[in-house]
């Protein structure tokens, strides 16, 4: 292609669309174990938004505070499917 990003118009409706599902998809690429998983949906979503001339948001990194909560032990039940009454 001659023509230089971005490739198509949008209407203000369907770039908002867009524009969530390429954050969507940069959020998942952010919780991927594999490296290469998480370079190959990158690339995928940043050639997504030149094409169809998008901003690309900036690296954002929630400030998220870990907390180990312990649980009390706990017990598996086990029914039987004869009711004790019936016997």
């Amino acid at each position: 292609m001659n023509k230089q990003p971005p490739y198509y118009e949008l209407d203000h409706e369907t770039r908002r669309f867009v524009e969530s599902v390429v954050e969507l998809a940069e959020d998942l690429a952010e919780i991927q174990v594999n490296a290469d998983a998480k370079t190959s949906i990158l690339e995928l979503t940043q050639e997504v938004a030149r094409r169809l001339g998008l901003t690309v948001r900036t690296e954002f990194k929630p400030q998220v505070r870990a907390e180990v909560v312990p649980l009390r032990p706990f017990r598996v039940v086990e029914s039987s499917e004869e009711d004790p009454g019936e016997q």
